[in-house]
């Protein structure tokens, strides 16, 4: 296995007219060099990769944030409070001195966060550090330049199963918040709009998304160089990825959550390639979204092992389009109603297979876990 070393940034602030002219005429010149080379069939070809990358929490002997002792695979520490949220924290590093002084200078006390889950967040405390307090794993994929559409396209699709399965963060200081606050707490975070702004550009620096890739990545970089104002320039090693940002609570939780999402990015089905044409891009929105909420919105659960026919009537009685699975706290699986057309086709002989009716184990009678992908 290699490891690569990261390399130093210099960074330099972005802030008068003049500056920002010239920052995105050399993204321009950059976004050309790189159209010539997908035009031109010049990029790298044949060869799959994988890489990783893994941010850590360091805590005391109490779980409480510190500079030294242990180790804390998690997305946000639970312990965090406001205290340990201050200027003193920041990691000794240009990048992010630079990002906490240019959202300071762009909204100053206009910054607002409110994140409603079983309690509410309101606060314009410490504003410009929250973002600090996120940490993730990401898993960047390589793909063929000729799949680029279509497979960014079904990861966007991924993304709530994906969402689903790995998140826990649910802490956020000392509130209940969503399953995963990182989303909403990055989300607010790096939104340097002010509110009453008629500036036409006016979109978040970080959404999910509002549309579908529809003939190549250049799509992407364009929108942002037209749309986003530049804050700071980066001299140096500059990644483009896709990723998964859901961080497990121990080694073997994260290694199992990459290879699903690496499995199922590699497992892409013919029928999903071309999505953009046949579906609405609100599906994997609003499903991102709806994820996180899955446990909460229907209290009703089964584990593996529950026969099909009190599944059934489960979901019959209670009126419910889809039941999660559930082993040792976790969601494994979903068993919805096309699940259950599945099993009914088996039976009358119009399918593969024969179901166990005595289970509801994703890998069996419904098989749940793939409808998770694909349904």
């Amino acid at each position: 296995m290699q490891y690569a070393a990261m390399q130093p940034h210099h960074h330099s602030l972005v802030m008068n007219a003049e500056a920002k002219a010239d920052n995105t005429r050399l993204l321009l010149n950059d976004l050309h060099a790189l159209e010539a080379l997908i035009v031109e069939d010049r990029m790298e070809k044949g060869l799959a990769r994988i890489g990783y990358e893994l941010e850590l929490n360091f805590v005391d002997r109490d779980c409480a944030p510190a500079c030294s002792c242990s180790v804390l695979l998690t997305g946000i520490i639970p312990t965090l409070d406001k205290s340990h949220i201050t200027p003193e924290a920041l990691t000794p590093e240009p990048r992010y001195q630079a990002l906490y002084e240019i959202r300071r200078a762009l909204k100053g006390d206009q910054y607002e966060y409110r994140i409603a889950g079983i309690d509410e967040l309101l606060t314009r405390d410490n504003i410009a550090l929250f973002a600090g307090s996120i940490t993730s794993f990401q898993a960047h994929l390589q793909i063929a330049t000729a799949d680029t559409v279509d497979m960014y396209n079904w990861a966007q699709l991924l993304a709530a199963p994906t969402l689903a399965i790995a998140a826990n963060s649910p802490l956020f200081p000392d509130k209940r918040l969503w399953h995963e606050t990182r989303i909403a707490l990055f989300e607010q975070a790096t939104d340097t709009r002010m509110p009453d702004s008629a500036e036409p550009r006016n979109r978040p620096r970080v959404l999910f998304g509002d549309r579908w890739l529809a003939v190549s990545v250049l799509e992407l970089l364009r929108e942002d160089i037209i749309e986003l104002e530049p804050l700071f320039r980066v001299n140096g090693a500059v990644e483009d990825a896709l990723e998964a940002l859901q961080q497990g609570r121990a080694v073997q939780d994260m290694v199992a959550n990459a290879a699903f999402w690496a499995g199922a990015m590699a497992g892409l089905p013919r029928r999903y390639r071309g999505v953009q044409q046949r579906l609405d891009f609100a599906l994997p929105e609003t499903g991102t979204l709806k994820a996180d909420a899955l446990m909460d919105s229907c209290p009703v659960r089964i584990s593996p092992d529950t026969p099909l026919p009190k599944a059934l009537q489960l979901m019959l009685d209670k009126a419910l389009s889809f039941l999660p699975v559930v082993s040792n706290k976790r969601i494994v699986g979903l068993l919805t109603e096309h699940d259950f057309v599945r099993v009914a086709q088996m039976l009358v002989g119009g399918g593969e297979g024969t179901p166990d009716t005595n289970s509801t184990d994703p890998a069996d009678a419904a098989n749940g876990g793939r409808n998770v992908v694909e349904g």
